[in-house]
């Protein structure tokens, strides 16, 4: 019966450490104006994604007040495709439901290798969306080089 309950004990324990994360992504455009950080729902709904141009920044966020155990937020995610099918987007959306920023990777930039604890690799990206400089409304579509990992 020990052995029994020991088994279970380390089987419920193994589960709930056996880890999850966001996907991370860290991008540039070419000139070095454009600045993208995102750490994207993998496996937790939480996400915050830093989009900064010429160094005027807007963060779009879901997260867990590790405090008051709140959620707050000012925008959704939406996570569309699969890194390793080649079609992968992501799309923010504002508290009403607005489109506010569209991150498209081109299938052809996308390499991945496999990793220690996950998978690591780098791509381009096409984003099109808010534009954080005060005179500015939209950006107009920014191709991105991103190093990428989803690790535990």
């Amino acid at each position: 019966m020990k052995f029994v309950s020991l088994m279970v004990l380390f089987i419920l324990c193994h589960a709930s450490f056996a880890g999850a994360t966001n996907a991370q992504f860290s991008c540039k455009s070419a000139s070095g104006r454009t600045l993208l950080e995102a750490s994207v729902p993998g496996d937790f709904d939480e996400f915050e994604v830093d989009l900064a141009i010429d160094n005027e920044k807007v963060s779009w966020y879901s997260l867990l007040n590790q405090t008051t155990y709140q959620m707050e937020e000012n925008s959704h995610i939406y996570v569309l495709g699969s890194l390793k099918e080649g079609n992968y987007h992501f799309v923010i959306a504002n508290q009403e439901g607005e489109e506010v920023l569209r991150f498209s990777a081109i299938s052809s930039s996308i390499q991945l290798e496999n990793s220690a604890y996950g998978e690591r690799g780098s791509l381009q990206a096409k984003v099109y969306g808010q534009d954080p400089r005060a005179d500015k409304e939209w950006t107009p579509v920014i191709t991105l080089n991103c190093d990428y990992s989803y690790e535990i």
